[in-house]
């Protein structure tokens, strides 16, 4: 993380790994269920400059509604951050559409500039205070599932890890 960020940005606590199928881990966070279950599609738009964050426009569909949200999030894959226990500064802003477009104007103005774009479904189960996240792209290069567990500590991760894959945590595919 950022030591030069101020303390009142949020940390995002995640653990993040790419799966060959998603149905069954799919059907085993369902028996875990202890909060909702969404579904909803989401599009991505990645903007960076050389800075160490970056800004993510988002917009996202569920059950006929359309909502938008503009992230700065510290990029950790620019430090070679891709997969496993990851955390994050990050703030996410819900704006509608046309705030959105006004803020990635000005964004683009100061340098930002889009380098990667994205469409992905997403099933999201709550457990508790630890959220699952079941994410099903579809790229250029074919399909690929990711998994994300988030949740407000790393010990909270895990637990809902190891109830999610009782059989031991999958090692992340590249």
């Amino acid at each position: 993380m950022s030591d030069k960020a101020p303390k009142t940005i949020p940390t995002e606590i995640e653990l993040s790994f790419t799966v060959d199928n998603l149905d069954p881990i799919i059907e085993q966070a369902k028996t875990l269920r202890e909060g909702g279950q969404q579904e909803l599609h989401v599009r991505r738009v990645i903007y960076k400059n050389d800075g160490d964050f970056h800004i993510r426009s988002s917009e996202e569909s569920k059950d006929g509604e359309t909502s938008y949200v503009i992230s700065l999030k510290e990029d950790l894959m620019k430090q070679g951050v891709v997969s496993g226990m990851k955390k994050a500064l990050e703030i996410d802003l819900p704006v509608s559409r046309e705030q959105q477009g006004c803020l990635l104007d000005m964004f683009k103005l100061i340098g930002f500039k889009e380098t990667t774009r994205f469409e992905k479904n997403r099933v999201s189960i709550g457990v508790g205070d630890v959220q699952i996240d079941l994410d099903d792209y579809d790229l250029p290069e074919g399909k690929v599932y990711n998994v994300e567990i988030e949740g407000p500590t790393e010990k909270s991760i895990y637990a809902v890890a190891h109830r999610l894959f009782p059989d031991g945590l999958p090692a992340s595919k590249k």
